[in-house]
């Protein structure tokens, strides 16, 4: 069984030839499920880039019928896009010793920019990488609601709605332990070097006197 042509349905923010270029099915192609499941992956991620992190997308399965060698399919692709959705605003929660500019610096997402999974995944793994928190989970809020309806009828174009990324960043205790006692040294090492000081000025007052005896 080979390929055909792909067929999208539901699709409105891309057209169906964007959608056929980033599926990457080639026409008379062998079938393959890996090759499916593919298109699939790199069908969503075009959504969720595009700030569409609610897409789902679903393709009909293939079946061979009895002269399946010069069988050809046209794999048939369902997409339910969802709202298109952006960055409002972000709000971080849990740090303690960690300053939020260090938090949000690390972050690939910013007001404004589209919404998307890959970007709060991609922010949540670098938050794990500066290896000073114990936790880190970033989550979308609800999308916020839409204003009142006017009296004037709306446009038949959809609202890119906004939502809110809480940012959860709880320092590690380990980290604060080790801070703690990094502190205490330092302390411990002033202290020390104040008495030695101390110590060798009494000494040098005492030569004097006792050059004098």
């Amino acid at each position: 069984m080979k390929f055909g042509s792909p067929r999208f349905e539901g699709n409105r923010a891309f057209t169906s030839a964007v959608l056929a270029k980033t599926a990457r099915i080639r026409e008379g192609e062998p079938y393959t499920a890996a090759a499916v499941d593919a298109a699939l992956v790199s069908l969503r991620r075009r959504y969720d880039d595009a700030g569409y992190p609610d897409v789902r997308v679903t393709c009909r399965p293939l079946e061979p019928g009895p002269d399946a060698e010069a069988q050809v399919e046209n794999p048939s692709f369902t997409i339910d896009e969802g709202q298109p959705q952006r960055v409002r605003d972000i709000h971080v929660t849990g740090h303690v010793l960690t300053h939020e500019d260090v938090i949000r610096k690390a972050l690939t997402i910013e007001p404004g920019s589209a919404l998307s999974r890959s970007d709060l995944l991609a922010s949540q793994t670098r938050l794990y990488g500066r290896g000073i928190f114990s936790s880190v989970s970033i989550e979308a809020e609800p999308p916020a609601a839409d204003g009142a309806a006017s009296g004037r009828p709306r446009e038949p174009r959809r609202r890119r709605r906004a939502r809110r990324p809480r940012v959860g960043a709880r320092d590690g205790s380990d980290h604060a332990g080790l801070r703690r006692r990094v502190f205490q040294r330092r302390e411990a090492a002033r202290t020390v070097r104040d008495l030695q000081s101390q110590h060798l000025r009494q000494r040098a007052l005492r030569g004097p006197a006792d050059a004098r005896q």
